[in-house]
């Protein structure tokens, strides 16, 4: 019997140390899970101050954007006004080429004229047929 209690005794000191191990575990997890819920508070009240602020940047980045895009509209514009005042500045050029072409050809042709008139003229005169 008294083996028995040795044994039990020896039982109950390894489950005391046991137990304390286990209660130090669980101290620490405590612990842990303390810290744990702190970060977890801290982080709950850090993400919708992130997210406001990419929220901001984000519509900041879109009056930007916006902002491009219209002064990228207005400099298409002046090239659309630009390009049709050369289109119609080639139009006019046309048209006033054109004039001085066929003015060019009447000229050209009143001269002959004049030339062969003034030929026939000069040969009848030598035949005195005129």
């Amino acid at each position: 019997m008294r083996e028995n209690r040795i044994v039990s005794e020896e039982r109950l000191a390894r489950l005391e140390v046991n137990v304390a191990h286990l209660q130090s575990d669980v101290a620490e997890i405590k612990a842990d899970v303390r810290e744990i819920r702190a970060d977890l508070a801290e982080f709950k009240q850090d993400v919708p101050k992130e997210f406001g602020s990419v929220r901001q940047e984000l519509a900041e980045f879109k009056q930007d954007v916006a902002k491009e895009f219209g002064s990228v509209r207005v400099s298409i514009e002046q090239v659309r006004t630009s390009v049709e005042q050369v289109r119609t500045s080639l139009e006019q050029f046309n048209g006033t080429l054109r004039t001085m072409i066929v003015q060019s050809k009447l000229w050209m042709v009143g001269t002959v004229v004049t030339f062969l008139l003034s030929v026939a003229t000069l040969v009848l005169r030598a035949l005195k047929l005129f």
